[in-house]
């Protein structure tokens, strides 16, 4: 694929739209560092690590299709037992990330096996064991999964809650991870609170941002044949009998390096192929993943060499025109079609609604889309003034993340945008964290930056 150096004007900012298509989660093996009780890495120099991890388990053996049912058998299972929805699509993210939901899955380059990487080994046996089913097959699916709900809360601990804090304290219940998974309101809490207080992996491998995009997908596409409680009825004392597990603690917490900068964004800026919500880099760059991204998806050059346009004036995508040329309108054209596909709702273009900070006010007036001041993953967000742009023409971008807390004037965004650079940088891309509080301006006289269309499936 052929890449060019493209240039940019500031402030000539235009349109850009989104379509729907359920999000399609890669599922690679994630870092797995030993099931649930791996020892975390809080040694000084544990964020500095490249994200890669030389001890995570290899590619899974169960195919996408034996992954799905193994998933919804979970699912039932922790449904049956009186968990909610939420709670259930935190644990199979784990499950996906950890092994594939393979319960033969050994760890490469260490001891964890099976769908959720019990390490070592015989930490498996000894639980069946204790539940009286020692002489069923190990190796059994049906196994594992009865293991899993019975140890449920026996096996979680609170030795990550000092950072599981630190990065989202609007997730933590009763300063508990237990009960934070137990009666999370969305699965991004749940899996994170599963990751840190039952799998516990290494931190600055674990892959988390993935994790919680996982159990976002499950909980929005795949689970909905199942019936769950929507407030937790199972028993709160399961289990009984907590593992301590082999982490150092100090004073009952972690003590370890944070692997985030000051302004929350993550060392790196590295991107999970970028096909889902969230998926986009951190930090300054240039389009270079997204053009990647879209020709691995659509199989297909998207990218010309030196010009400052798509393959065929529009790379095939319906409404991305090469007018937009190198701004935050095509780069959130773009982002979109990469995460809803190009089905099932038209693009806002022409007059005023050429200009990305005025799109929102266009689709205002459209029925096809929907308008918010409430921020959602997913969303776009349109409009002008600092910090978004200039006060003309505006700007737009992508939301990839939303976290809420009072410290943030009530939320945060994360954005990833086109057109960040007027310096002739090749396209110009960013991620960067956004408060309610930075946005109020963009939030004043009952304004509603936020724009989605109602075919969009998040």
């Amino acid at each position: 694929m052929k890449r060019k150096a493209l240039f940019w004007t500031a402030g000539l900012l235009a349109p850009l739209m989104v379509v729907a298509l359920p999000m399609l989660m890669v599922v690679a093996m994630l870092a797995s560092t030993g099931g649930d009780d791996e020892a975390p890495d809080d040694s000084p120099g544990a964020c500095t690590e490249a994200v890669d991890d030389s001890t995570e388990t290899g590619p899974a053996q169960t195919t996408g299709s034996d992954q799905l049912a193994n998933g919804l058998k979970v699912a039932q299972a922790f449904a049956d037992a009186g968990y909610t929805k939420e709670s259930t699509a935190g644990v199979i993210a784990n499950l996906i990330a950890e092994s594939g939901i393979d319960p033969t899955k050994g760890e490469t380059g260490g001891s964890g096996y099976g769908i959720a990487q019990w390490t070592p080994k015989s930490k498996l046996q000894a639980k069946m064991d204790g539940m009286g089913i020692g002489g069923e097959n190990m190796d059994s699916f049906d196994t594992q999964v009865k293991v899993l709900v019975h140890y449920a809360k026996g096996d979680f601990n609170n030795n990550y809650l000092g950072t599981v804090k630190s990065e989202h304290p609007d997730w933590v219940i009763d300063n508990d991870l237990y009960k934070s998974w137990y009666n999370a309101t969305t699965p991004q809490a749940a899996a994170f609170a599963w990751m840190a207080g039952w799998e516990r992996p290494n931190w600055a491998k674990s892959h988390k941002e993935t994790r919680i995009q996982t159990a976002v997908d499950w909980y929005r596409n795949k689970l909905d044949g199942i019936s769950f409680q929507t407030s937790p009825t199972a028993d709160k004392n399961a289990g009984a009998g907590t593992d301590a597990g082999t982490e150092d603690t100090a004073g009952g917490e972690v003590i370890q390096a944070s692997c985030k900068s000051e302004d929350g964004q993550t060392d790196g800026g590295q991107t999970n192929g970028g096909e889902g919500i969230g998926d986009a880099p951190v930090g300054e760059g240039d389009f270079g993943w997204l053009c990647k991204a879209l020709e691995n998806k659509y199989k297909r050059d998207i990218c010309v060499e030196g010009t400052t346009q798509l393959v065929g004036g529009n790379g095939g995508f319906n409404g991305v025109t090469s007018d937009y040329k190198w701004q935050c309108v095509l780069y959130a054209w773009l982002r979109a079609y990469l995460v809803y596909g190009d089905k099932g709702w038209t693009p806002i273009t022409g007059g005023s609604c050429g200009s990305g900070g005025h799109i929102a006010e266009c689709a205002a007036g459209n029925p096809a889309w929907n308008v918010s001041s409430t921020p959602h993953a997913g969303d776009l967000i349109s409009s002008y003034c600092t910090p978004f742009g200039g006060c003309s023409p505006g700007h737009i971008a992508f939301v990839e993340e939303v976290q809420e807390g009072a410290q943030y004037g009530g939320w945060r965004i994360r954005i990833s945008e086109g057109n960040h650079h007027s310096d002739g940088r090749w396209a110009g891309y960013n991620g960067r964290w956004l408060t309610a509080s930075q946005l109020s301006k963009q939030l004043a006289d009952g304004k509603k930056p936020f724009i989605s269309n109602k075919a969009w499936k998040k």
